[in-house]
């Protein structure tokens, strides 16, 4: 899959799993402050799906500079975000001055009904989060919704609860997950829609996506299963699933986040000092590995060793500790397994604080001992094979004599 990102904002959602950025984002939005959102007035607090809401709300500018500005609005029911639209601000905001910056936004076609929560998010040129205010508002719905009753990122097989932000390597496949019910009675297609966000200090980066439609039957639960790309590169990552129907969303927004973090080791080869392993004698398996830790550090881990014949049954185990350092270097294995195949399969594994860190798995060529028959063994297998000659033939002459006796004694008789 190839994901072109471009750059947006950062939306608080995202903003909650990026802790290692806060003195960065803090720094930034306490000069931020200087320019607020205020006074939010709406024209209504009761609405249908599909309706208009108008409104305005008030941007003041206590800072010496101007800027351009951007507002979101998300719809919010029971912590759940069920619509986010962005809209430009009409003007830039001079040093100074206020601005009333009129609101028009549509309400999704389908939606339940129910009491939410209108927010509107102020950012900032570069998109960074300043303050918000928001309204309660009714809406009474078309009712036709799918609900996401759980959602999940999937980290080696196990369902972690949204809140975690588990670790992958460069990779890894992460895999997000959400359980749906359809409480309509009608059966619906669904196309799972996924935004995904790339994020560091300076820039955030998204792009968008679709996995597989699926139907959903009339008052059956079901899995939604979707595959994130392979991102190469180092960073905190986040992402956005809902359903669509006929183009339409028809679920809450699901949010979704993790990190992609670099191996601090790689194993890139194993072999023996002249390419070939010896039975029963010492061999110096050496292990090449490509060592990633900050320069002048070291990490400390444990690198395992599995020798295995050709149906992958174990001859030989044995683990060692290591100490992981920036740049390539090598550990020897000293070895010595009995084998009559012409090679062996080896693997070896890194692991780091119970987690492997990198695997690796390939063959060895078996120097097979051919035995060499002496001159003594020689003139043995001669006189057996001699012996063997003479006993044909005396046995062909014991039978063709046999024979002939047998038919005189025929013919005596007959006479």
């Amino acid at each position: 899959m190839n994901i072109e990102f471009h750059k947006i904002k950062i939306i608080p959602s995202v903003l909650s799993v990026i802790c290692f950025f806060v003195p960065f984002f803090f720094a930034y939005a306490t000069a931020g402050n200087d320019i607020t959102i205020n006074e939010l007035k709406l024209e209504s607090a009761e609405y249908k799906n599909s309706d208009i809401v108008r409104g305005n709300f008030l941007i003041q500018n206590n800072s010496e500079g101007g800027s351009d500005l951007s507002y979101e609005i998300t719809l919010i029911q029971d912590g759940k975000i069920f619509d986010r639209v962005t809209f430009q601000v009409k003007e830039q905001v001079q040093p100074e001055k206020n601005i009333i910056q009129e609101i028009e936004y549509g309400l999704p076609v389908n939606i339940r009904t129910g009491e939410y929560v209108l927010k509107i998010q102020l950012y900032s040129e570069d998109g960074f989060a300043l303050n918000w205010e928001e309204k309660e508002i009714s809406i009474e719905g078309n009712n036709f919704f799918v609900n996401v009753t759980n959602s999940y990122i999937l980290k080696d097989g196990e369902a972690l609860d949204v809140k975690e932000i588990p670790e992958y390597y460069p990779e890894d496949v992460p895999e997000i997950e959400a359980d749906v019910y359809n409480p309509n009675d009608i059966s619906v297609v669904l196309v799972p829609r996924i935004t995904l966000w790339r994020i560091d200090p300076s820039k955030t980066e998204s792009d968008q996506f679709f996995g597989s439609e699926v139907e959903l039957l009339s008052r059956k639960n079901d899995k939604f299963r979707v595959d994130m790309p392979k991102l190469g590169q180092q960073g905190v990552y986040a992402a956005e699933m809902e359903f669509l129907y006929q183009g339409e969303n028809i679920s809450s927004i699901e949010s979704f986040s993790w990190k992609i973090i670099n191996k601090d080791a790689k194993i890139s080869n194993i072999e023996t000092k002249d390419g070939l392993y010896y039975p029963g004698k010492e061999n110096k398996l050496i292990i090449g590995i490509e060592g990633s830790v900050p320069a002048g550090e070291t990490r400390n881990a444990q690198l395992t060793i599995e020798l295995k014949d050709r149906t992958f049954q174990t001859l030989e185990t044995q683990s060692r500790p290591i100490e992981i350092r920036s740049g390539n270097f090598e550990v020897e294995v000293v070895s010595s397994v009995p084998v009559d195949d012409n090679s062996l399969n080896v693997r070896a594994v890194i692991k780091a604080d119970d987690k492997i860190i990198d695997a690796y798995e390939g063959k060895l060529a078996v120097k097979i001992e051919r035995k060499i028959i002496g001159e003594k063994e020689s003139k043995l297998a001669g006189m057996i094979a001699a012996i063997f000659v003479i006993f044909i033939v005396i046995a062909y002459i014991v039978a063709k004599n046999f024979n002939k006796i047998r038919d005189a004694a025929v013919k005596k008789l007959n006479n």
